[in-house]
């Protein structure tokens, strides 16, 4: 499995409309050249020429538009030191920025190197110690400097005023489960609070999350217990009562039937990780 990884895509035609998607690591989104618009949870960001998006782990994002270049560094959090993370972390609240001209050549430098590294037949962990490295590096100047935020769509304050859409209007309610997913949460309920009729909801949603709606609760839920399970020392039953579950027992029996294991395998698999990465280096 990769902890880090550099890509660069450069297309001049236009992109199929994809579905919104997370994983469980921060994706550094460098648009080089041309205009995308970049959604995040409920809201839409339009960006242009040398903008960062930064999708944080476990948040459903995508991006949609024409020709475009652009480079993501996906890295996981666990190689990155508390400063960093919070760094990453402080974009929860501004997903987007336009990175300031002071640094601009010199991270557009370190991008294409990222690229250029990520190409060679390298070992795979001297590769993502010489990515590692880099990214680090970019980080550092992007912290150093005053970038302009870039508001989202609903402000006004953007290139286009937004049209509502399916995608949109889905985004909102993902939005609302992503945020709120501990609690109660029925199909009713979301319709009564996005005015949906129970087929309409579904359809749609399906439409744009490849799910249901009941399914896509579900999989946050897991996928929030899941990070619990790694990071903390929570015992089983509480986190099945954070994560919205109504039992440990009905928690324990979802989580083995989705990933065929019981929760306790997961305990501290993501600082064995870390360690052995960190073992790895200094060798």
């Amino acid at each position: 499995m990769n902890l880090i990884y550099s890509e660069k895509v450069s297309t001049h035609a236009d992109n199929p409309n994809p579905a919104p998607h997370r994983h469980n690591y921060y994706e550094l989104y460098f648009l080089l050249e041309g205009e995308r618009n970049f959604f995040v949870d409920q809201e839409m960001y339009s960006l242009s020429d040398n903008c960062l998006a930064v999708a944080l782990p476990y948040h459903y994002h995508k991006t949609e538009g024409k020709g475009y270049t652009r480079i993501n560094i996906n890295v996981f959090p666990e190689l990155l030191n508390d400063n960093e993370q919070k760094f990453l972390n402080s974009f929860e609240q501004n997903p987007a920025i336009l990175i300031n001209e002071k640094h601009l050549n010199t991270i557009r430098q370190l991008l294409e190197e990222t690229v250029y590294i990520q190409s060679k037949n390298f070992d795979l962990k001297e590769k993502e110690e010489k990515l590692l490295l880099i990214t680090k590096v970019i980080l550092t100047f992007l912290s150093m400097q005053r970038n302009e935020h870039i508001l989202p769509t609903s402000a006004g304050k953007t290139f286009k005023k937004p049209q509502k859409n399916t995608s949109t209007e889905i985004l909102k309610v993902v939005a609302y489960i992503n945020a709120n997913y501990m609690e109660k949460i029925s199909l009713e309920m979301l319709c009564h609070k996005f005015f949906f009729s129970k087929t309409a909801l579904n359809l749609k949603f399906k439409e744009v999350m490849q799910c249901t709606v009941m399914n896509y609760l579900l999989s946050v839920r897991l996928e929030k217990a899941h990070h619990l399970l790694e990071h903390t020392s929570r015992s089983v039953e509480e986190i099945a009562e954070q994560c919205g579950f109504s039992s440990a027992n009905y928690f324990s029996l979802i989580y083995k039937k989705k990933t065929g294991r019981k929760p306790t395998f997961s305990r501290g698999k993501a600082k064995k990780t870390r360690d052995a990465f960190i073992t790895d280096k200094k060798v």
